[in-house]
């Protein structure tokens, strides 16, 4: 069995079926392409070569991206060459393995067809054995894209399994990505190749039941061997071999045995991540034949009711390893819109995520199935995945397609994403697709919808015991609605922090909260300077808004925040001030949000902030790190708020005029097993300390309340409060409006909460 990768191409682009033209000696020039062939790499963009090669600006600065929308309206020929001499067997079967294209496009080996198919969120196959020569040429057509939904659209008439951020979502520009984003490779296998294996390992205390699954496809009738192996930090622990008797055709193969002393995988801060390496062996007449190796981590992983949930509620709890783990989780989105697999960007945003203190992250349903790399860097850091079909929200309405030809399609996409994903020890989840609604359009959608009934099965056929939720928000309310207790369990928003008339009740949001789970929510901030220096030009440079800059509108026009921040701090004039006062703002609605649904601990089982990432630059967004893969200051401020044990504090609002009352309650949050002792300290202006005092605590694993203080704002500038608890301090701060009538930026940013 052998593998080798087709990286070396050239590329050309054409008018739309240009390509199909019979060559004659009028139309052999016009196929030779709108600028010639180029040479391309594979996985990658047709976007970035076209960078690369100077035919377009980079579509990341400014309003460049506008002048590259017609790059998506062509057709786009990869060709390679490769001679039969990569294959070391006669007589084996050789495939083709292409991982991704956006997207529909056709495959041609040595001018025979392979097949037309869209390729996105696609890996394919295709035995190609009787089509090979002694030298060969692939030829990969990709055709213009098709009309697709942005965000604001009818999801119910959506027909393919692209990713639909690049058609325009309010934190990307649109760049409807063309290209072969997945690696392509020629595989060699022997009579027998191994299909769709499963690794399935029960766990009973230090022992371990492991149950090996696959399908083996026979080209010759006869007796084999296959050999399971399992290693540990390199050390073999077990080896087991198996005799098989197959006839021509398809065998399906079980083989259980037992494995004892089993370390096991932990979630971040829990643990070790001990991972184990499962090969599985077919040989013929003691050759490869062909052969399956996989990461395994063992653990139990459990969703359970949450204590004092609504009856009929779903479960929201999860235990790793028979302990709770309260959800630390962000949202991903594709890392770029010029995507392109295995270029070691995910795995960066992964250890970020897990330096953060995060412990799970949610695959956004409008983008790309995580690949291998992202789950393999998941696998090592203890990151639980919970991972989207690819279906989203629309806006005019949300309501999934249950056509006859999409669903056909949508199941195939999906069954191959659960064969090929199920073995990670960080999937936690399956969804049926973001922000779906049932037929109503107001309500989240449910099983009794064919769309998500048909993944629901396939899930539990093909994955069975992984958790299956029907989409996110999964109801019965879509947001979190104060009054109708009992009916919050997994809401989304808010996304905005919102402040003076229209807006005093950002902070009552959080604290009337009764939610089970919040799976989607966070704030606004502007981009580093560092980053808003890369993307606009130099008149952009600026304190601005999309009012009155195109090129801010152009790169988040949705996510304003110069009305909200000038509205606590008054007139902003550099744009250092603007970026600090932008994040500040953000960086304490994140965290605020956090430690409120943490104060109800495992009443409220997990926050997942909306985003960890963007898949290209924005003057301003909800993202936690930027494209740069540099975090923003809200990053820091949710390391903060994650910490497993914390002092906490409840209050009503941010700012007060001279003369209102500060409201304080402080909290034990403790994930621990130990009592705590926790040193409230409130200083005054940055200079006087009003108020120190010690609590001593009871609770282990649990929230409790500390006390109360009051006192009426005579400040300056406001008031800082440390809670130190252990070798930790949670600082926050109380703002005065003074006699100013705003906040004083420079008093906050002489605190230096949340630093890196």
């Amino acid at each position: 069995m052998k593998r080798t990768a087709l990286t070396k191409w050239k590329l050309k682009g054409l008018y739309p079926y240009w390509e199909d033209l019979y060559s004659t000696e009028k139309t052999e020039y016009i196929k030779r392409g709108i600028f010639g062939e180029m040479d391309a790499t594979v996985p990658g963009s047709v976007y970035s070569e076209l960078v690369r090669e100077g035919y377009i600006k980079d579509p990341y600065y400014g309003m460049n991206s506008l002048a590259c929308e017609w790059v998506a309206n062509r057709w786009w020929t990869y060709t390679t060459t490769f001679s039969a001499d990569v294959f070391t067997e006669e007589n084996s079967a050789k495939y083709l393995y292409i991982g991704g294209i956006d997207n529909l496009a056709t495959v041609y080996l040595n001018g025979n067809r392979i097949e037309r198919y869209e390729g996105s969120n696609f890996p394919r196959e295709w035995e190609i054995t009787p089509y090979l020569q002694k030298e060969n040429t692939l030829k990969i057509v990709i055709e213009s894209e098709q009309l697709e939904a942005s965000q604001l659209c009818q999801t119910s008439k959506i027909s393919t399994q692209r990713a639909r951020a690049g058609y325009k979502w309010d934190f990307c520009v649109r760049l409807v990505n063309v290209g072969i984003y997945g690696k392509v490779e020629l595989i060699e296998r022997g009579a027998v190749s191994l299909q769709d294996c499963k690794i399935d390992g029960r766990l009973t205390g230090e022992d371990a039941d492991v149950t090996v699954s696959a399908k083996l496809c026979n080209r010759k009738a006869g007796t084999y061997t296959i050999r399971i192996d399992a290693h540990e930090s390199g050390r073999l622990v077990k080896s087991e071999e198996v005799k098989a008797s197959l006839t021509e055709g398809e065998t399906n193969f079980v083989h259980s045995f037992g494995l004892s002393g089993v370390r096991r995988w932990n979630v971040n801060g829990k643990g070790a991540q001990n991972l184990y390496v499962v090969t599985v062996t077919v040989y013929a007449e003691k050759e490869v034949s062909d052969q399956y190796r996989c990461r395994y981590g063992f653990r139990e992983l459990e969703w359970i009711q949450n204590p004092g949930g609504p009856q009929g509620a779903l479960p929201y709890l999860c235990t790793v390893n028979k302990a709770e783990v309260y959800i630390k989780g962000a949202n991903v989105v594709p890392v770029d819109l010029m995507y392109k697999s295995g270029t070691g960007r995910s795995r960066e945003l992964v250890r970020l995520a897990a330096e953060g203190g995060f412990n799970l992250l949610r695959v956004w349903g409008g983008g790309y199935f995580g690949d291998e790399e992202f789950y393999n860097a998941c696998d090592d850091y203890g990151i639980l995945v919970w991972q989207d079909f690819i279906q989203s929200s629309s806006g005019v309405d949300s309501i999934p397609n249950c056509d006859e030809e999409y669903l056909k399609h949508l199941r195939q996409v999906s069954e191959r994403a659960v064969k090929d994903l199920r073995n990670h020890a960080s999937l936690a989840v399956w969804c049926g697709g973001n922000e779906l609604k049932a037929e109503d359009n107001y309500t989240p959608v449910t099983e009794k919808n064919p769309n998500i009934a048909m993944l629901a099965e396939i899930v539990h056929r093909l994955d069975a015991g992984r958790m299956f939720y029907p989409s996110t928000p999964s109801g019965p309310n879509f947001n979190l609605k104060y009054g109708d207790k009992g009916n919050n369990h997994n809401i989304h928003g808010l996304y905005k922090f919102y402040i003076g008339e229209d807006g005093w009740w950002f902070y009552p949001h959080y604290n009337r909260s009764d939610s089970l789970f919040h799976a989607e929510f966070g704030v606004d901030g502007v981009a580093n300077e560092e980053m808003l220096k890369k993307i606009l030009p130099q008149e952009s440079l600026r304190v601005t808004d999309a009012a009155e800059d195109y090129v801010w509108r152009h790169l988040g026009d949705f996510w304003d925040t110069k009305k909200r921040d000038e509205t606590f701090f008054g007139k902003l004039f550099h744009l250092k001030d603007y970026v600090f006062a932008s994040q500040f703002i953000q960086a304490e609605g994140c965290r605020y949000a956090v430690e409120s649904n943490r104060r109800r601990l495992y009443q409220n089982s997990g926050s997942i902030l909306w985003q960890l990432n963007e898949p290209s630059p924005n003057a301003s967004c909800t993202s936690l790190i930027g494209y740069d893969s540099i975090p923003k200051l809200a990053y820091y401020s949710l390391k903060s708020a994650f910490r497993p044990v914390m002092g906490s504090v409840r209050y009503a609002k941010l700012d007060y005029a001279l003369g209102e009352e500060i409201s304080l309650e402080f909290y034990l949050i403790n994930e621990g097993t130990e009592p705590q002792t926790v040193q409230v300290i409130a200083t005054a202006d940055g200079k006087d300390r009003i108020y120190d005092r010690t609590f001593s605590t009871n609770t282990c694993k649990g929230v409790e309340k500390l006390g109360t203080y009051s006192v009426k704002n005579t400040f300056e500038y406001g008031l800082r409060i440390d809670m130190i608890c252990g070798e930790t301090t949670n600082s926050v701060l109380q703002l005065s409006r003074g006699k100013r009538g705003h906040c004083d930026l420079l008093y906050v940013k002489k605190q230096n909460l949340w630093k890196p």
